[in-house]
């Protein structure tokens, strides 16, 4: 889908840090259905 800019040795640390972000993201998405469900 995307392309990666750089290929780097280092990239399994962008790829870790990006699931991280992904995964901070599906929890907001959570909690913004839980308090429209809620409210």
């Amino acid at each position: 889908m995307d392309k990666p800019e750089y290929d780097r040795p280092e990239d399994k640390e962008s790829a870790g840090s990006k699931a991280l972000v992904f995964l901070v993201l599906a929890i907001v998405v959570v909690a913004i259905f839980y308090f429209g469900i809620y409210r």
